[in-house]
């Protein structure tokens, strides 16, 4: 069988693959080979799988493959705007700022809560049917569109150049040696 051919005798670093629909997006590693299933539709192909897989192959054989996690530049609600603006997503800048607003203004007890995703939460499956519910985007198809987009730049950004990843390194080992953080 497939499998066994591939454990057993090519033996590659990364092995893609698609057909399984309903595991999309899973991925093992056998020790040898990582197993990335990129099947984007469910059983009734929809689009299931919104982000993704990012995979690093060295170029020293030896290496593994390995995933690349995704660090989402907004950390903090109050970040949104500013982001959504600086990418030229101004189109829902005052959906997010009026929930914002909501969020902040408090039941009497003190406390403020948001239900806006920041940090890789931004990149869950349901995120985007959760913000268009939370920003009020129903109605706007315009928005709605939008709101994939920024979607996605959004985790375009969260990976770095592999340039930039290692002038970083670089910059941390130099400092470390000098003994600066």
């Amino acid at each position: 069988d497939l499998l066994q051919e591939v454990q057993d005798r090519i033996q590659p670093r990364l092995h893609v693959f698609g057909h399984i629909h309903e595991q999309g997006g899973s991925i093992t590693f056998d020790g040898t080979t990582l197993f990335c299933n990129a099947s984007s539709v469910n059983l009734q192909y929809r689009p299931a799988h919104y982000c993704c897989t990012v995979v690093d192959v060295p170029h020293a054989p030896d290496e593994p493959a390995r995933v690349v996690k995704p660090h989402c530049p907004i950390r903090a609600p109050h970040q949104w705007p500013t982001w959504l603006q600086e990418n030229g997503f101004d189109k829902l800048v005052p959906y997010v700022a009026k929930k914002l607003e909501e969020d902040d203004s408090d039941d009497g007890d003190g406390r403020t809560t948001t239900t806006i995703p920041v940090g890789n939460n931004v990149f869950r499956e349901d995120t985007y049917e959760e913000l268009c519910g939370a920003w009020g985007l129903e109605r706007d198809a315009e928005a709605r569109q939008e709101l994939s987009t920024a979607l996605a730049e959004l985790y375009r950004q969260s990976f770095p150049p592999r340039q930039q990843q290692r002038q970083k390194t670089t910059k941390t080992t130099k400092g470390e040696e000098d003994g600066n953080e």
